[in-house]
């Protein structure tokens, strides 16, 4: 049996992993609704650019938390 499954009882794991898609699901919904609010709001060029300055720093961002993996 899985652990956490004793006499018929739900595995704990899973009730999480459910609760945790849902939760991904709903949020990500609502992070979905307040973007389109706010790009329909904004104009191209400034939506444009700041999608660049965000990529960028996510790159920047997972480089040097890699490097301070690698050397921990």
């Amino acid at each position: 049996m899985a652990e956490g499954s004793k006499n018929g009882e739900i595995p704990y794991k899973l009730i999480t992993f459910i609760v945790g898609i849902v939760i991904t699901v709903v949020g990500g919904y609502l992070i979905g609704v307040v973007i389109s609010e706010v790009v329909s709001s904004i104009h191209r060029t400034v939506l444009i650019s700041g999608l660049v300055l965000l990529a960028a720093g996510l790159i920047v961002l997972s480089i040097l938390i890699g490097q301070w993996l690698r050397g921990r």
